[in-house]
Parts: structure tokens; C-alpha cells; sequence
């Protein structure tokens, strides 16, 4: 649905179908930094609660984790012209809106993180790669 309205609100508003491609793409793109940044921190402790966790591990984590902080950090230090100032802004908030309503689905539906992390488990011994 956000994908449809957005760009229609912003043309509406009469901006530039480009400049709306731009616009959205940049934000899509924070998302895609962010797991990526999340991923170099949960795969070291994955590895260490299955007991194969090794120094290169941690050490190749860790210089991911530096590369991806600089876009990171230069999205909003110096801030840029507007309107692309706002742009980690308005991530940030889509992060908040999508927490809220994780808290709201945990709690309607209590069992919904224990389901979770069953499937996440099924998954993870269907692939599992015995070396």
C-alpha cells in the first residue's frame, strides 16, 4: 500500500517522477544498509551460540560493520540540502512505526514470537550444512 501512495502523494504535489524515484530509492536504500550493518552484528553471535565462532569471523564482522557505519554516519553528518536532509529522518520514523505495531502484534498475539523463532529453527536445521 505505502509503495502505491507515497508516489502518488508526491505526484499530487507536483513533483518529478524522477526526482520521486530518487527520493524513495534513497530511503529504500537506508533500509537495505541497515540490515546489512545488522546482519555483521548477529552473524558473530549466531556463530558463537553454535560454537563455530573464530577470530576471522569477528575480525571480518567488524571491518564490514566500519565500511557500512560511513554511509551510515555521512547520511546525516554534515546534514545535506533539503530535501534529502530529511530522508534518514523519515527512515527512522518508518523504524519506529514498524516496531510500534511489532509491539502491538506481540501483544495481541502472545504466542507470535515463539512461533517465530520455531520457523526461524525449522529453517535453520533444513538448511544446515554439516561440514
Amino acid at each position: 500500500m505505502f509503495a502505491t501512495l507515497a508516489p502518488i502523494i508526491l505526484i499530487s504535489l507536483n513533483n518529478k517522477i524522477f526526482d520521486i524515484y530518487g527520493w524513495l530509492g534513497i530511503i529504500a536504500t537506508y533500509g537495505f544498509i541497515v540490515n546489512y550493518a545488522l546482519i555483521t552484528i548477529a552473524a558473530p553471535v549466531y556463530l558463537y551460540k553454535e560454537k563455530e565462532l573464530k577470530i576471522k569471523d569477528i575480525i571480518i564482522s567488524v571491518i564490514t560493520l566500519i565500511v557500512l557505519l560511513i554511509p551510515i554516519v555521512g547520511s546525516v553528518y554534515p546534514l545535506a540540502a533539503y530535501p534529502y536532509n530529511i530522508f534518514p529522518f523519515i527512515f527512522l520514523a518508518w523504524l519506529v512505526v514498524g516496531g510500534i505495531w511489532f509491539v502491538i502484534q506481540k501483544v495481541r498475539k502472545p504466542g507470535l514470537l515463539s512461533n517465530i523463532k520455531t520457523e526461524v529453527n525449522l529453517s535453520n536445521e533444513q538448511f544446515k550444512v554439516d561440514i
